[in-house]
């Protein structure tokens, strides 16, 4: 799969920007490109970023958790989540015209 994320610098969480960037990404993602799934990861522990993905409708799976290698043992964002929107055949599809 492909994975989506939406880094934001601090003082811009909570104002709907990680929300509408992930919105337009998914749609590029099943529409335009086609794809058949697409991911996001994030630390378990980021309760904010697991929030908009279940705004987005993302499910999470938690068959595909890991613990990230690139983390040390013992660290609080070593835990990470998996999660996924329903595909192509969701909210996500197609665009209608003129909606990037």
């Amino acid at each position: 799969g492909v994975g989506v994320g939406w880094p934001l610098a601090r003082g811009f969480g909570g104002k709907g920007y990680a929300r509408g960037a992930a919105t337009a990404a998914l749609r590029l993602g099943f529409g335009e490109l086609g794809l058949e799934e697409v991911v996001a990861l994030t630390a378990a522990s980021k309760r904010r970023s697991r929030a908009v993905m279940e705004r987005l409708g993302m499910s999470r799976h938690p068959r595909d958790d890991f613990e990230h290698p690139r983390v040390p043992e013992g660290h609080v964002l070593r835990p990470t989540s998996c999660t996924a929107p329903d595909g192509p055949e969701g909210p996500y599809g197609p665009p209608s015209p003129g909606i990037a």
